[in-house]
């Protein structure tokens, strides 16, 4: 199972991606009256900038990695953690108005700069993790449970199964960080949770991001359809965002037939190059031992060789080591 998984983390990435750019487009699809509410506009810079974060991960394991683009790869996934935490801040702001200002942003940036001058590039990103990936998700859950009671939704269960999701992404995106010589990422680290559950972390983000995007959806579905038409129809509108959930389904099904095409194709492109390089390394040494093994079926056919190997007196020896001499300088081969 850990092999079928870490053998399909382009997959994962491109699903993971993809979940959460799927989530900023219902966030901008939300009626005009429920984006008024609420800051979804937030939520969905969050989910643009994450998903296309994902996909320059998955640039990276496709084709290398390198230091531009890893800094490139941190303040994107560092950027889309703060409109995170600003989606959680400016949701408790406008339902309890109790909450700071903008402004509280900069204690957990400081503290996310200061992961950069302990350990690099991999430093930030695992402080952004830290500060803003998990206290960033932990409010906006709290936010979205808030935005339940307050507004008192009819049909609640797709955004309190979002805000359940939310909560855990931002564990599993906050807590489980890339390894670094400094605590807590030396102890519980993407190595070490992979040790312990033969479960890639990505795998599960994948899967909580498309669980957000499918519980927001939902409750999208449901805002479109009017309380009387709710009452009319009873218990059958629950089934009302059904053919969009079946259509996420079905292009995650796609990306994940597309992905494995193009994996098949670098294989055999990858094993082509390889039997090319092999069958020229043949030949080069080929051609390399040819001179060397010429040489030494000559020299076992020269009149010396023989009687100083049959004789052995001096002057026998001395002669065939004269055209040993001869015959190792001409094609320049070890003796």
């Amino acid at each position: 199972m850990t092999d079928f998984l870490t053998g399909q983390m382009d997959y994962i990435f491109f699903c993971y991606g993809l979940a959460f750019i799927i989530l900023a487009g219902v966030c901008v699809s939300l009626r005009k009256a429920e984006r008024e509410k609420f800051p979804w506009h937030h939520l969905g810079l969050f989910g643009l900038t994450h998903g296309i974060n994902e996909w320059l991960d998955l640039i990276a394991l496709s084709f290398g990695d390198s230091g531009l683009f890893q800094s490139i790869r941190v303040l994107v996934m560092t950027l889309s953690f703060i409109f995170l935490m600003e989606f959680g801040r400016a949701g408790y702001a406008r339902l309890s108005g109790a909450v700071p200002g903008r402004w509280i942003i900069v204690v957990p940036l400081a503290l996310a700069a200061s992961g950069y001058w302990l350990a690099g590039w991999n430093g930030l990103a695992v402080a952004s993790r830290y500060f803003f990936g998990f206290f960033g998700g932990l409010l906006g859950a709290a936010a979205l449970l808030r935005y339940v009671r307050t507004k008192k939704i009819e049909i609640n269960s797709p955004l309190i199964a979002a805000a359940v999701c939310m909560a855990l992404y931002a564990a599993a995106a906050g807590l489980i960080v890339p390894r670094i010589p400094y605590f807590l990422a030396s102890l519980l680290n993407i190595e070490t949770f992979l040790l312990w559950t033969g479960i890639p972390i990505q795998a599960i983000r994948g899967f909580l991001a498309v669980c957000i995007a499918i519980g927001i959806f939902s409750h999208s579905q449901f805002t479109r359809v009017g309380l009387s038409e709710r009452k009319f129809h009873g218990r059958f509108s629950l089934l009302a965002p059904l053919p969009s959930i079946l259509l996420m389904i079905s292009i995650l099904a796609a990306g994940w037939m597309a992905t494995l095409y193009i994996d098949r194709f670098a294989h055999e492109k990858l094993t082509q190059t390889e039997n090319q390089q092999i069958v020229a390394l043949a030949n080069y040494l080929k051609g390399q031992l040819k001179e060397p093994e010429r040489a030494v079926r000559t020299l076992a056919g020269s009149p010396w060789i023989a009687p100083a190997l049959l004789k052995g007196d001096a002057e026998t020896v001395r002669q065939a080591n004269v055209i040993l001499d001869e015959y190792q300088a001409a094609p320049n081969v070890s003796v």
